[in-house]
């Protein structure tokens, strides 16, 4: 999209509980500048999976249009979308390539860039569904020696060339359906984002991701898991659970509907109990009856407590220690999304996966501007963020195929990787 002053880009974020657009000028080298954003609630959506296809397309509607009136813009044409969904998953592969004449050649490249991202739903998916829905092109290798090459490897000597790649994995079907209610409500697809991979972007710093670090976003129905190390996403993976489950257990204890739940756990909810828990009395509709019950701060507390350990101990179990990423990640821990918010959240989490944790929220706007810098805000952001990190290398890699290496830039798409269609 162009305007008179620069190139508007536009990021869409659809989650269980909110709907979010965010709409950024983009003017030369300069960063790009929030003009507007829209936020409404989601309806015909769970856990990244569309419920209802006519009632996620009015949400999705409703945000773009308060997006565009709030952005003083005539119409979004376009928008990069945030992907994700319960069961993405990732797998790391290699592709193997015997140098005949003992140096790495254009060619050796190319076929092994295309066996590392060769996918088989059969073989490396885990439903005849899966698709490789994004990828990045990690680094290589060369023979015994493990040292990563992140630039071009033509001209190096050795006997093998491994090309590692990182796929993500997701639902072709899961892919289709979001596609379908996002062009319904008007909108172009320009392009698809992880949600695991955005909130990076918006949230980790460059010495996070070079010393290890996870990043563990807390959605109201999925916790996105991104996994960094030597500057490169190694694990990517979706939870199925998230806010909710607090909510659904409010509800459960006191009887009342998942609305007012959902209310008292925004007002009211905390760790660790403080000492006037004891004594604060928490008033609400008992839905039996429909009569006025109370109970006292210390018992909700108790609920959200237990809740919250026993899930991230379940995060610990089956996915971060399944490749050691508890011992791996030197940086520590950043929680991000609208559970982060929650006061105490963040020490629970440090005390059960003993890491460093520290809340992760988007960047300020530079001029003081227009900016969403809360957590529940990671995602929409960090599309921006990702989106230009990606045409930054584009242009890049450009200039350096105009140089005469072609290679360099069939690389760098790879290591980008790529919009689905």
């Amino acid at each position: 999209m162009e305007n008179e002053q620069g190139h508007l880009l536009a990021a869409l974020d659809i989650g269980t509980s909110k709907i979010s657009v965010a709409v950024a000028l983009v003017q030369g080298d300069e960063p790009p500048r929030l003009i507007g954003f829209g936020k409404v609630p989601a309806k015909g959506i769970k856990q990244g999976c569309v419920q209802n296809i006519e009632l996620a397309v009015t949400s999705i509607r409703n945000a773009l249009e308060e997006a565009r009136e709030i952005s003083r813009i005539e119409s979004i044409p376009g928008v990069y979308v945030a992907l994700t969904g319960k069961g993405l998953h990732s797998i790391n592969k290699q592709g193997t390539v015997v140098l005949q004449d003992g140096q790495v050649t254009e060619s050796n490249v190319k076929r092994a860039q295309k066996l590392a991202l060769a996918f088989d739903a059969k073989e490396d998916g885990s439903s005849p569904d899966d698709k490789v829905v994004s990828h990045v092109l990690q680094m290589y290798t060369i023979g015994s020696d493990d040292t990563p090459i992140y630039d071009s490897p033509v001209g190096y000597k050795g006997d093998v060339l491994r090309a590692h790649a990182h796929l993500a994995i997701g639902s072709d079907s899961v892919v289709q359906n979001l596609l379908t209610c996002v062009r319904r409500a008007g909108v172009d697809v320009d392009g698809l984002v992880l949600q695991p991979w955005a909130s990076a972007a918006s949230c980790l710093t460059p010495t996070e991701k070079k010393l290890g670090v996870i990043m563990l976003d807390f959605g109201a129905g999925l916790i996105d898991i991104a996994c960094y190390k030597d500057d490169v996403v190694q694990y990517t993976a979706v939870a199925a659970a998230g806010g909710n489950l607090f909510t659904n257990d409010i509800a459960t204890y006191l009887k009342c509907t998942l609305e007012e739940a959902e209310l008292i756990k925004l007002t009211y909810g905390h760790i660790p109990e403080r000492p006037g828990d004891r004594y604060e009395k928490i008033r609400y509709t008992y839905e039996p009856t429909g009569k006025q019950r109370a109970v006292v701060s210390a018992e909700l507390v108790n609920v959200i407590e237990q809740r919250l350990r026993e899930l991230v101990r379940v995060l610990r179990e089956y996915y971060l220690d399944k490749d050691a990423w508890t011992q791996q990640a030197a940086a520590g821990v950043v929680i991000t999304g609208g559970m982060a918010e929650m006061p105490g959240f963040d020490k629970v989490v440090e005390e059960e996966l003993q890491l460093k944790v520290r809340i992760g929220r988007p960047k300020s706007s530079p001029d003081g501007g227009v900016s969403l810098s809360s957590p529940g805000d990671s995602t929409v952001m960090g599309v921006v963020e990702e989106v230009m990190r990606r045409r930054m290398i584009g242009e890049r890699s450009k200039k350096t195929a105009r140089g005469g290496s072609r290679i360099w830039s069939s690389f760098k798409r790879l290591w980008i990787g790529d919009f689905a269609d």
